[in-house]
């Protein structure tokens, strides 16, 4: 009988009553779009894996099953995935293939119970294959629980994929077979590679809006969706459910590509219920844990949360924790409550990465009364929040907004940079160079050249400005703006010998 285990409920109840969730009581207002569903493997071969369960020493390249849900195009879509579809991919990824169906409940730790049974035959919310909508798509990386599979939280992913995201998620595994061993930081390691194999398969779909990808984190997940967030620029915010870096913060700092306070997205993180003290003195557990979370506390840069679910257990932040997972009598609240929690969860979720869309760091603009407003304090409380601090404004935050406007009307960017930012100060060095990189190639002459003209209106005596515009104008074959311009830098810097080199040329 395959055993699981979870690295991040430190204790298991011995109390365990065999009621689950049926899945029908989950009442979620899907969004407009259909769902499709597509399960894939693709392979990344830079690295070698092991399947253990061949009793084979034979490498080959790492597998990579990949769970995708998004919009689905009009029309498409004519079978509904059923729960047992989601369950035959969890059998996959534990290398269980030929396990037959009926051997489910008998080989891994659920329970088998009437509502468990009747579950499996459920049809749910999304279709099988199909085209996805056209259009782009916000992405969403997700990061299983500890050898997790990938449609561990299938109900949230096509939930979040009706609201017009695409969510992709690869199983946990460790780091060169499928099993896990004490969760360790190289594991959590092993687990971005993951994560960043997903990204750069979201670059290839044309319908992937790459501006705007986010990451969740459920349990052990929440490392790889952290690191992933300091590694990779593309990643607009991390969400965490019930992470296991509240709880074992060391797993994160031992990592190489953490950097404390570097985090500069959005953070927001859910965790589980208060605890009873008796479960934890049962269980051996410090009566402090969970108390502290460092990581929380290091962050500066970004909007971050802490909610804390006032009805779900570390199991019930997952679709297959709610419907299958055996419940802990000693503190677990009434299915109505669990559901009901779980439902408001995803809600909150949607909320959340739509605060996330709206987000620019420059100025920190996070609607903090609205994002809480929406809140239902009956299931979820506000455990603490972040404002984050005022970032610096350097020079490529200025080229970032040049480029949004076009490089038009500079002037009127720079005064309004400067009413937010008035300690922000241009260098006549970084424009001289910004307008010679965009001047000298044809495809972005122009802009080139309105860099020039606003370089010298705000150093008006500089001949080192006159003499690059000048030479934008020669390269471009604009003898008259050329001429023009090389004699002002010769006013002004009489000793430039490049500008009396130039206009000998230009009088042949």
């Amino acid at each position: 009988m395959r055993l699981l285990y979870s690295l991040t409920l430190l204790f298991a109840g011995s109390w365990a009553c065999h009621a689950q969730a049926y899945y029908e009581t989950i009442a979620l207002d899907y969004g407009p779009h259909p769902v499709g569903y597509q399960h894939t493997v693709a392979t990344d071969r830079t690295r070698p894996y092991e399947r253990t369960m061949d009793y084979s020493d034979t490498l080959t390249f790492r597998p990579m099953p990949i769970s995708s849900w998004y919009p689905l195009a009009a029309g498409d879509g004519r079978e509904r995935v059923a729960i047992s579809d989601y369950t035959r991919v969890l059998k996959e990824e534990e290398e269980y293939e030929s396990l037959p169906d009926a051997y489910f409940f008998s080989w891994f730790y659920y329970p088998e119970t009437p509502a468990g049974k009747a579950n499996l035959g459920q049809s749910t919310h999304s279709f099988r294959g199909g085209r996805p909508l056209q259009g782009k798509h916000p992405i969403i990386i997700y990061a299983p629980s500890y050898q997790a599979s990938s449609a561990e939280n299938f109900i949230l992913c096509e939930y979040l994929a009706s609201l017009g995201y695409h969510v992709l998620a690869t199983p946990s595994r460790g780091v060169s077979q499928r099993k896990m061993g004490k969760g360790t930081t190289a594991e959590a390691e092993a687990q971005l590679a993951d994560l960043n194999f997903l990204v750069g398969y979201t670059a290839t779909l044309p319908t992937a809006d790459l501006d705007r990808i986010y990451t969740i984190g459920f349990s052990f997940g929440s490392f790889p969706s952290i690191l992933l967030a300091l590694r990779n620029r593309y990643v607009k915010g991390v969400i965490s459910l019930d992470g296991t870096v509240q709880y074992l913060p060391e797993v994160l700092v031992a990592s190489s590509f953490y950097r404390k306070g570097g985090l500069r997205v959005p953070f927001v993180h859910f965790s589980q219920k208060t605890i009873p003290d008796e479960v934890l003195e049962e269980d051996g557990v410090a009566l402090d844990f969970g108390e502290g979370f460092a990581f929380f506390d290091s962050l500066q840069f970004a909007p971050a949360y802490h909610f804390r679910a006032k009805y779900l257990t570390h199991g019930n932040f997952s679709a297959m924790g709610v419907l299958l997972e055996p419940r802990d009598l000693r503190q677990e609240f009434p299915e109505s409550q669990i559901v009901a929690g779980y439902a408001d969860l995803c809600k909150r979720i949607a909320a959340t990465l739509v605060a996330m869309d709206d987000y620019r760091p420059l100025p920190a603009a996070w609607d903090h009364a609205g994002y809480v407003a929406s809140l239902d304090s009956s299931k979820m409380t506000l455990l603490a929040h972040k404002t984050p601090n005022t970032k610096r404004y350097t020079m490529p935050d200025f080229a970032t907004a040049m480029r949004r406007a076009d490089y038009q009307n500079l002037e009127e960017v720079y005064a309004d940079v400067r009413k937010n930012y008035p300690n922000f100060q241009i260098r006549e060095s970084d424009l001289n160079t910004m307008g010679l990189q965009l001047g000298f190639s044809d495809e972005t002459l122009e802009a080139g050249l309105s860099v020039f003209h606003f370089a010298i209106a705000l150093f008006p005596e500089s001949g080192n400005l006159y003499d690059s515009l000048a030479e934008v104008y020669f390269m471009a074959g604009n003898r008259n703006q050329a001429r023009r311009y090389f004699r002002r830098s010769l006013e002004l810097s009489p000793e430039n010998s490049n500008a009396g080199k130039r206009l000998e040329e230009l009088r042949q």
